[in-house]
């Protein structure tokens, strides 16, 4: 390097070391592009320092840059005679099929009423068993998360094809008679779908009435009345059922179908409540709680008897826990021990499935165990050593092979979120159950972590997932048992995989934002997974202030015993201390000075002047060296800010500072600075407000304003 002084010149060398990333390597004389590729695939091994997770495989391949040349490899790769010969006869016996012998014009001519005498083709009546089917495929194209991505003229249009089928069916339904025009199965099957469907059915059957001002009420009456068919077979004739060993399905359909809401609060509508047609409320409800004995009596019948096969589909089990829910009196311990263990054999299934998609082969596990390890201990100089044992490492919890294209998903698209829905009723009801029961229930808990971490993204219900970790964290099931620190981890990295912002459901959102307000790391957690868990919670945490609303927050907030009194205190000193997107700021100021709906105390105005040095305008960005910043970690201050600011400090300060006083004198931020305390951010941003301030005064103003 050469350096220039007054009296004269002189070489000075310095090495200058800039690493640089070689993107493109000199290929071989040799070799061909493809087959330098190839060289490079062969030579690759991937080891367990590659971060790849189980279900990633069925949304990531990052070694898809190298398909389309396997694909091409094996185009090249030229047929044997035996092949051609086969290839050859495929197609001549494709091309005597598809070449049809067009008929002779004269055909058409001798025959006089061709064209008059075309008689119409009758379609063939539906038959119930295929509208069923129908239904239920039409209800999880609508419901299940993996087709959420539906573009929204399809939804229309396959939500107009449900309630279509819905009335259809409810039409057989209303004139049906039992054991002579359809069976007590297929009855009972046909209102377990369509009470999945209340809602979408009672819509449709009402805009029949469009004119008719008590038209929801008719309907609702003419669906009881309906359902009543159901009701009254199965209260009359019990004991005759009991004798045809009725399946467990069959049961838990019942179940479901007599404490659904709708059949309960549907009879409270009727003018004439005591008629022979109708069931009491009274024979309803000994009918549930016969139902419930039988219903067990029959799972533990087939837990013993087991075969191998699965023992309930996720659909009813789902429908079985929320049937238990409904009716907590009539449910004891024995029911939740036993409901536990079906939850775990149902979801083993579903891990088990699963694994058999991701799980590592056996020479993968093999390389790992020869060559992985021995290939991470390698370090060139103690600095690499050094940033490598800095360097937060992600932690990988469980095992599966490396990826090999975008797998297809193996079960069906609403297991998931059924599992997760009656996993969410059992913590409910777990609450008050005994030790040895809540042991059982984590159980089942753990594995269901377990396999969501198998599961695919587009699998995930954000709905559904979040309110079952808010479960996991309000019950106390969290800090559990020994392992307690895996499932703190595995939580985290659960929600770090969803999207929030696709949510709309903003009091389930926020739910989760005051617990992870409070929640701390688990006290076992290793040098490791603390970092990883840390990271994860940041990750959550940014997505979740991006994704909630601060009316929203305001609402749903609720001040307990271990709470502030207002949500922004409860993030301003709880346990989360990162950045948080300055819009937030902004709406939660203007719900206490523009629209003045609620009053602001002075915790709650020094908490949002503690908010504020932590604001970003974008969360997670990448910053540019163009903001400069008026406090330590703070965005820019812009004069909205500072007149906000300035109110907050007149609350804060019991009124001694006028807010007016602060916009238009800089000198008056000097009385101000005490509010900062220790606060080293707070004090910054103060003195940056005190400047742009300064820079208002002293810059000219086009226009005037005068009061």
């Amino acid at each position: 390097m050469r350096c220039f002084s007054r009296c004269h010149a002189q070489w000075m060398h310095i090495t200058v070391t800039v690493p640089v990333r070689m993107l493109k390597r000199k290929l071989s004389p040799d070799r061909t592009r493809d087959e330098e590729i190839q060289d490079r695939q062969n030579a690759f091994v991937w080891s367990e320092k590659h971060i790849y997770r189980p279900h990633q495989h069925f949304t990531f391949d990052p070694c898809s840059w190298s398909r389309p040349l396997e694909e091409k490899v094996k185009a090249k790769k030229q047929l044997s005679l035996v092949d051609r010969l086969r290839v050859l006869e495929e197609r001549e016996r494709e091309a005597t099929c598809v070449v049809e012998e067009a008929k002779d014009p004269n055909e058409y001519k001798e025959d006089v009423n061709y064209f008059y005498s075309i008689e119409e083709k009758e379609e063939p009546a539906t038959s119930l068993q295929e509208e069923l089917e129908r239904l239920n495929v039409l209800h999880v194209l609508l419901t299940a998360p993996r087709h959420m991505d539906t573009s929204l003229a399809k939804v229309e249009r396959l939500r107009q094809e449900y309630r279509d089928v819905l009335q259809c069916v409810f039409e057989r339904l209303r004139v049906a008679v039992v054991d002579e025009t359809m069976t007590f199965d297929a009855l009972l099957y046909s209102w377990f779908l369509l009470l999945q469907g209340a809602q979408p059915l009672l819509e449709a059957l009402t805009e029949r009435r469009k004119f008719d001002e008590n038209a929801l009420h008719c309907v609702i009456v003419t669906v009881r009345d309906a359902l009543d068919t159901l009701m009254l077979y199965a209260v009359k004739d019990m004991d005759t059922m009991g004798n045809e060993e009725m399946l467990l399905e069959g049961l838990v359909e019942l179940l479901d179908v007599a404490t659904h809401p709708f059949t309960r609060q549907g009879a409270k509508l009727r003018e004439n409540k005591r008629q022979s047609c109708h069931v009491s409320e009274e024979d309803t409800e000994v009918l549930v709680e016969r139902l419930i004995l039988r219903t067990m009596t029959a799972l533990k019948e087939r837990m013993i008897t087991d075969d191998g096969v699965e023992l309930l589909d996720a659909q009813h089990l789902n429908a079985l826990l929320r049937s238990m829910a409904r009716c907590p009196d009539s449910v004891n311990e024995s029911h939740l021990q036993r409901a536990a263990l079906l939850t775990r054999k149902v979801v083993e299934g579903i891990l088990a499935t699963l694994k058999g998609v991701v799980a590592p082969s056996i020479r993968h596990s093999m390389c790992l165990s020869l060559l992985g390890k021995a290939a991470r201990r390698l370090a060139f100089d103690k600095n690499e050593l050094i940033r490598r044992r800095d360097m937060s490492c992600q932690l990988v919890l469980d095992a599966c092979d490396p990826p090999s294209g975008v797998k297809e998903p193996t079960i069906a698209a609403d297991e998931v979120s059924h599992v997760t829905c009656a996993c969410v009723a059992l913590l409910r009801q777990a609450t008050r159950a005994s030790h040895v029961t809540r042991a059982k229930v984590l159980e089942a808990i753990d594995l269901h972590l377990v396999m969501l971490s198998h599961a695919p993204n587009y699998d995930l219900g954000i709905t559904d997932t979040v309110t079952f970790v808010c479960e996991l964290i309000e019950g106390g099931v969290l800090d559990v048992g020994t392992g307690a620190a895996e499932r703190h981890l595995r939580v985290v990295l659960l929600l770090s995989r969803l999207q929030f912002s696709m949510c709309n459901n903003q009091a389930v959102l926020c739910r989760l934002f005051f617990l992870f307000c409070s929640l701390a790391p688990h006290e076992s957690l290793s040098e490791s997974s603390l970092r990883e868990w840390k990271r994860l919670y940041g990750i959550v945490m940014h997505q979740l202030l991006s994704s909630v609303d601060a009316v929203a927050l305001g609402k749903n907030y609720v001040c307990a015993s271990d709470r502030p009194g207002t949500w922004e205190e409860l993030l301003a000193f709880g346990r989360y201390h990162g950045a948080l997107p300055l819009s937030l700021w902004y709406d939660a100021c203007q719900i206490y000075f523009e629209k003045a709906t609620v009053p602001l105390s002075s915790k709650c105005a020094r908490a949002l002047l503690s908010l504020r040095t932590r604001c970003r305008s974008h969360i997670g960005g990448v910053s540019t060296g163009k903001d400069k910043t008026s406090s330590l970690c703070a965005s820019p201050l812009d004069f909205d800010s500072v007149r906000l600011l300035a109110r907050l400090l007149h609350v804060v300060l019991g009124e001694c500072v006028a807010a007016e006083d602060l916009m238009n004198e800089a000198a008056a931020w000097d009385v101000v600075q005490s509010a900062a305390g220790n606060d080293e951010a707070l004090s910054a941003l103060l003195r940056g407000a005190q400047r742009c301030v300064q820079e208002r005064q002293a810059s000219k103003h086009v226009v005037m304003t005068f009061s």
